[in-house]
């Protein structure tokens, strides 16, 4: 027994250990693979998680964190416009928080009006999937006004037809 099971066995009944290694080694030879020890270094990973952790001396402005002042509440979980209208609306009221604190700090959190970003795809790119879409919605608009036209020739037809069974008729 590996010196966290002798731990484990302390603080727990034995009774749970067994089962649990029971099941352990079920699920080992239903799945054919070698078993693992489980390795639980408490200390390295605390050691880990103290090497890693953020100062909590830091200014607002250097993690730019902002936590809800309540839980999202939502009715029906399963309704994902409610859900996403609770998200949207939690997240749009940490982001006028947050606006708030930069201004009341002095940074600057918008772009500055004469500012060029770098573009990802060329203009020759662009231009080519601007002519590209053009073209797309050109199709699409003589597709409909050509059914448009059928459909008056059908409507024609069935009206001359109607008028021909009334002279007809008459």
């Amino acid at each position: 027994m590996s010196a966290h099971r002798r731990r484990d066995s302390e603080s727990g009944s034995d009774s749970e250990n067994s089962s649990l290694e029971d099941e352990e080694a079920a699920v080992a030879a239903a799945s054919d693979r070698p078993q693992r020890a489980r390795i639980n270094n408490t200390e390295a990973l605390q050691e880990a998680l103290e090497e890693i952790a953020v100062p909590e001396d830091l200014p607002w402005d250097e993690l730019l964190v902002v936590t809800g002042e309540a839980p999202t509440e939502v009715g029906n979980v399963d309704d994902d416009l409610e859900r996403e209208l609770a998200f949207y609306n939690q997240a749009l009221g940490a982001a006028r928080v947050a606006i708030a604190r930069m201004e009341a700090a002095g940074v600057a959190w918008q772009r500055p009006t004469d500012y060029y970003a770098e573009m990802v795809k060329s203009d020759e790119h662009m231009l080519k999937v601007r002519e590209q879409l053009a073209f797309e919605q050109k199709s699409i608009s003589e597709a409909t006004e050509r059914r448009k036209q059928r459909d008056a020739k059908k409507f024609g037809k069935q009206v001359m037809s109607e008028v021909r069974k009334e002279r007809a008729a008459s």
